[in-house]
């Protein structure tokens, strides 16, 4: 699996849609869907899939990632990103038994919700 380019660093929640954006800007046909959201107690584990092609190349990225919002005072504090769903499950402490995502294909309805 490959790195997230936002991964590795926790973002603010200014910085974290900055960030977004910067990195969607270089794809062409960038989607990015919510597939799943899991309590975690002061955190909500989402699995977020991203796709879209590589701007000026033929490479296509469909994957599955995973991000980590920590709550405080009911309002997001902060964003992790993660190379998958159950990374940031298991930094929230969460068995990866929760997670119902797939790694390729769309999102199962019976389990996928928005926000």
């Amino acid at each position: 699996m490959s790195h997230h380019p936002l991964g590795g660093r926790t973002y603010r929640l200014g910085e974290a849609g900055s960030a977004m954006l910067e990195f969607s800007e270089s794809f062409e046909g960038f989607r990015a869907q919510a597939e799943q959201f899991i309590d975690a107690g002061d955190s909500v584990v989402v699995a977020f899939r991203e796709r879209g092609r590589a701007r000026g190349g033929s490479v296509e990225m469909n994957q599955v990632f995973g991000i980590l919002y920590t709550l405080l005072d009911g309002k997001v504090a902060r964003m992790e990103w993660f190379d998958s769903p159950e990374e940031a499950l298991e930094a929230a402490g969460v068995s990866v038994g929760a997670l119902d995502c797939h790694e390729e294909g769309p999102p199962n309805p019976r389990t996928a919700r928005g926000p």
